[in-house]
């Protein structure tokens, strides 16, 4: 029987299987020295009797949630955030195309000027300036994908590399905390499987073979990988002399790591017969149940959780009784406690704690 299906994920008969997909990750800001006072998350919205997606806030402090981004007829999904937490990318669907648009964290107003007409996939180089990487269809030479950077307001545009090879559209850009290397995933006929780029050198090397996921510790120096040909979640680290990758630990069959807490520290979802949980590795010498229960598609497709170092505190998504809720936790004395929820609703996803 099939659990779920979607975007290239699917679980049949307890076995996990995974096309190339991977989850954007971003990090709260350095300077976060005081604990965060909002969540932000995609939920859904109702007007009338029409349904609608958008971006939404819960105060911490008030325990109520506010529309940041939520228009009738329009439907907003948020992809990630800016690494001062002052602009969001966002995914604006219709039912004739996709957009990617920028807009300012706090009003949720919309940039005026537009880089993007179709769904691409955006990293931050810095508060103003991001990586793209877009499949561009040309009419006598067939399809492109272009690496390049470009300001948030569409302006100086510099190509990094061009190629024929294909791209994975599901996959999304990933760059790592130190700002140093770049992730994607290539499907060309040279240049196939999940790739390390060195935005300093140029240099592009291949993940493990077989890798389909992976995730940057908050040092940069290890990855969360998981493997399509084991099945499994494995734990690396990197090598930035010559930009290899050791695998240094595999787990059990049947797990993803989909985020790191800190340096050692990481969550893992488990999938078997019955659906999906997730724990926490490295905090104890057992692994810490986070949600006994989690929805399938958390770990391939949306982000799952985040965690604010200042106030010990976790936001992750669990399965409730009547679909996906947004929860919160504390992380203490090697213990998960007070699980409180903040919202429920079939889109949740990408929570971020915001501390400005």
């Amino acid at each position: 029987m099939t659990l779920f299906s979607r975007a290239g994920l699917c679980i049949l008969s307890g076995a996990l299987c995974l096309s190339p997909v991977v989850v954007a990750q971003d990090s709260n800001p350095k300077s976060a020295k005081k604990p965060a006072s909002h969540l932000l998350f995609t939920k859904d919205d109702k007007y009338g009797d029409e349904e609608f997606f958008g971006v939404h806030s819960y105060d911490l402090g008030k325990k109520t949630i506010s529309s940041v981004l939520a228009k009738s007829g329009e439907n907003y999904h948020l992809k990630r955030i800016s690494p001062m937490q002052k602009t969001m990318v966002l995914l604006q669907r219709d039912e004739d195309s996709f957009k990617t648009v920028f807009a300012d964290l706090k009003s949720g107003k919309l940039y005026e000027t537009q880089p993007f007409k179709s769904n691409v996939s955006v990293a931050f180089k810095s508060e103003r300036r991001v990586y793209v990487i877009q499949k561009v269809k040309e009419d006598q030479n067939g399809i492109k994908t272009r690496l390049f950077e470009i300001d948030i307001d569409g302006k100086n545009r510099n190509l990094i590399w061009e190629t024929k090879d294909g791209y994975w559209n599901d996959v999304p850009l990933t760059i790592s905390p130190n700002r140093k290397y770049l992730i994607y995933f290539m499907r060309g006929e040279t240049r196939r499987g999940l790739m390390l780029f060195n935005i300093a050198t140029g240099k592009e090397s291949k993940i493990l073979e077989g890798s389909t996921i992976a995730f940057w510790s908050p040092d940069s120096k290890r990855l969360g990988v998981f493997n399509k040909n084991t099945r499994s979640a494995v734990v690396c680290s990197l090598n930035e002399k010559d930009d290899t990758i050791k695998e240094d630990k595999k787990l059990e069959k049947g797990t993803i790591i989909t985020g790191w807490l800190n340096n050692k520290a990481f969550v893992v979802m488990s999938f078997n017969r019955d659906g999906a949980s997730s724990k926490i590795y490295g905090l104890s010498k057992e692994p810490l149940v986070l949600a006994k229960a989690a929805p399938a598609n958390s770990s391939a497709i949306r982000r799952y959780f985040d965690y604010d170092k200042a106030s010990h505190s976790i936001v992750y998504l669990a399965k409730g009784e009547s679909g996906p809720t947004l929860m919160r936790a504390l992380i203490k004395d090697g213990k998960v406690t007070g699980r409180t929820v903040v919202a429920n609703g079939g889109r949740l996803s990408q929570p971020y704690f915001i501390h400005n």
